[in-house]
């Protein structure tokens, strides 16, 4: 009796329910469906977001285009700077592609 009350008074202000044979309503599964689709193209995109970022930034960072960020192309960027010694894994003094892949993940 609750929920057929529940149903009348929700139908009353335009918030029409469809009862399922559960006496659940439609909505609440909808609403479920929607967020969840919706968080999961928000995580994609963020994702592209960010592998695009690191690719431009060391497109910019890298000024002489040789293919590698020097300590000195790499104070354009004050946090690539400040963690360019941690991100050099190879300790040759540049920050290769892979090198700063890493370094902004």
């Amino acid at each position: 009796m609750f929920h057929c009350e529940t149903v009348a008074a929700r139908q009353m202000h335009g918030n029409a329910v469809r009862p399922t044979s559960k006496g659940r309503t439609m909505n609440g599964t909808l609403t479920v469906v929607v967020l969840t689709l919706t968080l999961s193209g928000a995580a994609l995109a963020d994702t592209a977001n960010t592998q695009a970022k690191a690719a431009t930034t060391f497109g910019y960072l890298d000024i002489d285009k040789d293919a590698r960020i020097s300590p000195q192309e790499a104070k354009a960027d004050w946090a690539v700077a400040q963690r360019f010694a941690q991100a050099d894994a190879d300790h040759d003094g540049y920050l290769d592609a892979d090198e700063f892949r890493t370094l902004t993940r």
